[in-house]
């Protein structure tokens, strides 16, 4: 079980490093973190606890974004994010797959509680986007309508009414957190950098895309396009010295830098909160909650 908990950890923090979500060290640390906390803790619960770890690191550092994106942002910006969170075309795909993928992973259910599950989605849907360029994308549209289609035929759980509550709910949650808090949080947490300024390590916020052998400010992309050429691309550790040097050279005046945060403390946290409760957060509120009312 302690092996087991290690190799998903490896491979979490492996993808959220790829991902851009975090640096190298903090998936290292990530790793070290998730091989202290023992498979069975104080209630005797057998579980996966790196994935547990990963909730109560992430519970923390999402309600601190969120408050301080909101406290930051403006009237326009909240109104444009919100206009933004719901475009079909960004929406429509990610909630197909996200229908697809809850249906194998409830598979895992004797190892991994809802929380956990829900999780692995939203990283598999980031995963398969993110390499979304590597196939075209009209087949990979429909390998998702295919994937959720395939869910509608074989799936009899589809046809309860509380099967389509839990993934409303599920989906309205991913598109706020993934879109519209992220899209906040894009505006508030940006600063223009002239690049005299500029160093190795920084995190900038859009990229560059030559256009008519001119150079034009655009947000990231979703998946880096073979048929485009960029500036820079983006990386976990930020910009580099050649990239610094590139900008130079294309004669920018300034980029949109975006504040990074620590991701050390609050895996502290996250490990406190696991020895404290011995479940994640989000099982532990509920597991009060069913009690308080007697259920």
């Amino acid at each position: 079980a302690l092996a087991l908990n290690g190799i998903i950890a490896l491979a979490i923090g492996v993808l959220l490093w790829r991902l851009r979500l975090w640096t190298a060290g903090d998936a290292k640390l990530y790793l070290c973190f998730a091989l202290l906390v023992p498979p069975m803790l104080i209630l005797g619960k057998p579980s996966i606890t790196s994935i547990d770890l990963l909730i109560n690191t992430f519970i923390p550092i999402g309600l601190y974004l969120a408050f301080s994106a909101l406290e930051k942002s403006s009237i326009e910006q909240k109104i444009a994010a919100l206009k933004h969170t719901f475009e079909p075309r960004r929406f429509a795909p990610h909630a197909l797959l996200l229908f697809f993928l809850i249906w194998p992973l409830k598979s895992l259910s004797s190892l991994i509680d809802m929380e956990g599950i829900v999780l692995i989605a939203v990283l598999a849907i980031m995963l398969f986007f993110n390499q979304f360029s590597k196939i075209h994308s009209n087949l990979g549209l429909l390998a998702i309508i295919a994937l959720a289609a395939s869910r509608l035929l074989f799936d009899s759980s589809v046809l309860s009414q509380q099967a389509w509550i839990e993934f409303g709910l599920l989906i309205l949650l991913f598109v706020i957190i993934r879109f519209y808090l992220n899209g906040i949080a894009a505006s508030a947490f940006t600063r223009k950098i002239d690049v005299h300024d500029l160093r190795e390590g920084m995190m900038p916020a859009k990229v560059f895309v030559q256009s008519q052998k001119r150079w034009v400010l655009q947000d990231f992309p979703l998946h880096i396009s073979s048929g485009q050429k960029y500036l820079y691309l983006p990386k976990p550790e930020g910009l580099t010295k050649s990239d610094i040097s590139h900008i130079k050279a294309a004669k920018i005046n300034a980029i949109p830098i975006q504040e990074t945060l620590s991701f050390a403390p609050f895996l502290f946290i996250g490990i406190l909160l696991q020895y404290l409760l011995a479940d994640n957060v989000i099982a532990f509120v509920r597991t009060a909650i069913l009690i308080w009312i007697g259920v």
